[in-house]
């Protein structure tokens, strides 16, 4: 397997299912099963792990080119595109507030160094 499929392998493993041994499990293979295929680059998946592979969400064109979207339409890569889909508006969404906070803080900041210069003025004019 060349370098180029292990790394898009890996990253799909790492992305849908926490680590490759995570997606051997997934696919009723040994936890090591896709490490001869990673360290033999004359190497290749049969159609059956393939097929396997498939099922469990991985786009086969995007695994062998890179290109497309890393999720089959298998009915498992549809719901982990939705569901990374999911997580990546979440994270959106929280880097939105995140901002909305800052300016926020800044805005209550610069009140409140307004009032204070206003409490100081006002006991200047006490004393």
């Amino acid at each position: 397997m060349q370098l180029d499929e292990s790394n898009r392998l890996k990253e799909f493993a790492e992305i849908s299912y926490g680590s490759l041994s995570d997606l051997a499990r997934h696919l009723n293979k040994t936890k090591n099963f896709f490490s001869s295929y990673i360290s033999n680059k004359n190497k290749y998946f049969g159609w059956r792990v393939l097929k396997k592979l498939y099922e469990a969400g991985l786009n086969i064109d995007w695994f062998i080119s890179g290109y497309g979207s890393m999720f089959s339409n298998s009915k498992t890569g549809l719901q982990l595109q939705k569901e990374r889909t999911q997580l990546l508006n979440q994270d959106d969404l929280s880097l939105k507030l995140r901002v909305e906070l800052d300016s926020t803080k800044e805005r209550v900041e610069a009140e409140l160094e307004h009032l204070q210069e206003h409490i100081t003025k006002i006991k200047n004019i006490i004393k």
